[in-house]
């Protein structure tokens, strides 16, 4: 395969200038990454027995180990000898290509968060019920309390009010000092 004319922008694609290129065209395919080589292998195969144009993506590695990401696309044309003479154009689409990735990588990271987002939203819908419920509890518990202390409170105050009565005849009546004494005992700690 060969290259009768490659602009001079082939050596920021692929590293060499074009009259190197010219002289020995599988430099550009020694400079595709290996993993793409047999798909543009193919695709330029198909093109041929179908003269048919193709269109393409693939990673050039630089010398450096740079790899550039470039789109390559062409259409033949036959000449009179037979010969295919293919018109292309490739461009760096790196920018395009990290910008992707970056993207890719931006949603699933939002994607991550979001999920957290939802079981974390989950638990807390979780935490409302049980509060929901234990609050109901609470309400429960306390009505219960306020019913028991008001029984108790008349049950107690009953009797207590009898007490109050007999210790003020107690005292009203005649008694010795101790026995006074005893019956206002008994009168204040039935008060309290």
């Amino acid at each position: 395969m060969s290259f009768p004319y490659i602009s001079e922008g082939c050596k920021d694609l692929f590293g060499y200038d074009f009259e190197a290129i010219q002289e020995n065209g599988q430099l550009i395919f020694d400079s595709l990454h290996p993993d793409d080589l047999p798909v543009v292998m193919r695709l330029i195969d198909e093109s041929v027995s179908d003269v048919s144009g193709f269109r393409c993506e693939t990673r050039v590695v630089r010398e450096n180990g740079r790899i550039t990401h470039v789109q390559a696309s062409s259409s033949p044309t036959v000449q009179d000898d037979g010969s295919l003479l293919y018109y292309g154009l490739m461009m760096d689409i790196t920018d395009l290509k990290e910008a992707q990735e970056k993207n890719e990588s931006l949603t699933l990271d939002l994607a991550g968060r979001i999920e957290s987002l939802e079981r974390a939203n989950k638990e807390l819908e979780n935490m409302t019920g049980k509060l929901e419920l234990a609050y109901d509890q609470a309400l429960e518990v306390s009505k219960l309390k306020s019913e028991f202390v008001a029984n108790i409170s008349h049950e107690i105050r009953t009797p207590i009010s009898a007490v109050i009565g007999l210790s003020e005849l107690l005292l009203d009546s005649e008694l010795d000092p101790d026995q006074k004494d005893h019956a206002d005992s008994i009168m204040k700690s039935a008060k309290t």
